[in-house]
């Protein structure tokens, strides 16, 4: 009886819980980042959906609190990626990679700005699409309408919003979208200071289209299969049910009776 009692207490905190929502999914997106499905022997890796829980803070709870968010999660893998690579030679992640990690903070701030700090935190930009702006202006205003207000008294009924009006498909998969395509430009921009290419590529356009069919392999691939994967059905109704938890109470019994 007691162990159920702590499980429903547990499903009841992550009801209207952003700060609990976001340090799963910030746990959750930076974990996922040190598991890859395919590393390159250049270094870069197509990973087990990672870059998806990083976009959903976004998605669940607007611009601000993604950029915060996805500001830790650059914060959170900058830390685990220079404790892995370069004081343990990649031991805990991918040892092929470590010369490569190493060489982004030999060369100075610029590489790993972009590589990390810029590239994880712009992944929230796609939080200004329209569709995403009119649902969080939509979850704001039902938020606003349960807040409780010094000197007046508390709602007798607590509102619920409409999970319909929340959430937006093309706002979902368009602004995951848009992270990867700012994280795409950023690794292009940061390629030229490796300065690692072929024999063939001498001329700066055979670079840059070097870096960015290399680039462009790995995050095309985990963007394609992230996007499949959200054109389910059942696991885009999962993830709609779970923002509406995220930004809602649990609904109380008692008001069917009214």
């Amino acid at each position: 009886m007691a162990r159920e009692e702590n499980k429903r207490n547990n499903m009841t905190r992550l009801y209207d819980n952003e700060n609990a929502w976001c340090s799963i999914l910030l746990v959750l997106a930076t974990g996922l980042s040190f598991f890859p499905i395919l590393v390159l022997n250049e270094g870069g890796s197509w990973t087990f959906f990672s870059l998806l829980p990083l976009w959903l803070i976004t998605y669940f709870f607007g611009f601000r609190t993604g950029l915060i968010g996805s500001f830790m999660f650059s914060i959170c893998k900058l830390t685990a990626t220079f404790v892995s690579e370069v004081l343990f030679a990649g031991a805990i992640t991918d040892p092929s990679n470590a010369d490569m990690v190493r060489d982004s903070f030999i060369k100075g701030p610029t590489v790993f700005l972009l590589e990390y700090l810029i590239a994880c935190t712009g992944f929230c930009l796609g939080g200004l699409l329209k569709q995403n702006l009119d649902s969080q202006r939509y979850i704001r205003q039902i938020k606003d309408s349960r807040a409780i207000i010094p000197g007046k008294e508390k709602p007798i009924l607590q509102i619920i919003g409409d999970k319909d009006k929340e959430n937006s498909t093309f706002g979902l998969i368009a602004g995951y979208l848009i992270g990867v395509f700012v994280m795409f430009v950023c690794y292009v921009i940061a390629a030229p200071y490796y300065n690692a290419y072929p024999a063939g590529c001498v001329t700066q356009i055979d670079k840059l289209l070097y870096d960015i069919r290399y680039d462009g392999s790995y995050l095309l691939a985990e963007a394609a299969t992230t996007v499949l994967v959200l054109c389910i059905p059942p696991v885009r109704e999962t993830i709609f049910t779970l923002k509406h938890i995220a930004n809602n109470p649990l609904k109380d019994p008692s008001i069917t009776s009214f």
